[in-house]
């Protein structure tokens, strides 16, 4: 076997501390290489297809907020006399203002609006990433147990749910 032999390579029997380090400093330009809306366009035709969405302060404030609320699949509001008035009172009236009350997406409609749009034009299903990670660690809580979105409803739950999200949020 004189191939083997070849390979085999002789290494000093003490090793030399390091005196510097064996490549330059990291600086912030290094590190903002790294976020996808510098390296995106560089290597859009190597990338899968991708729309960029920049997000507005109220949908990162919701991002940060605690507990999973989303906001209704339809934005649909049902006639309250639709039942004929057999079941109306009052009560009925303030569930349904606890309702709007309750959705968080009007405060950021248009970025609501732009990933239902973006979902319908990349073909109904999409993967969510922000500009530094994707929720991968989050895939647990989506009901296909990946990151494929169907509706922004998915894409809200998996970034809520998500530790790397968070992470960006509060660090990057």
């Amino acid at each position: 076997m004189p191939a083997a032999a070849a390979d085999i390579v002789s290494r000093p029997t003490s090793p030399e501390p390091l005196t510097r380090l064996p490549f330059p400093p990291v600086t912030t330009s290094h590190i903002l290489h790294c976020s996808y809306h510098f390296w995106h366009p560089l290597y859009r035709s190597l990338t899968p297809k991708a729309r960029l969405i920049p997000l507005s302060p109220n949908f990162l404030t919701y991002l940060r907020s605690d507990g999973i609320v989303l906001p209704p699949e339809s934005h649909t509001t049902l006639d309250n006399d639709a039942d004929s008035g057999i079941f109306s009172s009052a009560e009925d009236d303030e569930a349904s203002d606890s309702d709007a009350e309750d959705d968080p997406s009007h405060g950021w409609p248009e970025i609501h609006s732009a990933i239902r749009s973006t979902i319908a034009e990349l073909g109904g299903s999409v993967v969510p990433k922000l500009n530094w990670s994707a929720p991968k660690d989050a895939t647990w809580i989506n009901a296909g147990n990946s990151m494929e979105c169907r509706t922004p409803n998915d894409i809200y739950l998996l970034l809520k749910s998500s530790d790397f999200i968070t992470h960006d949020l509060e660090q990057a």
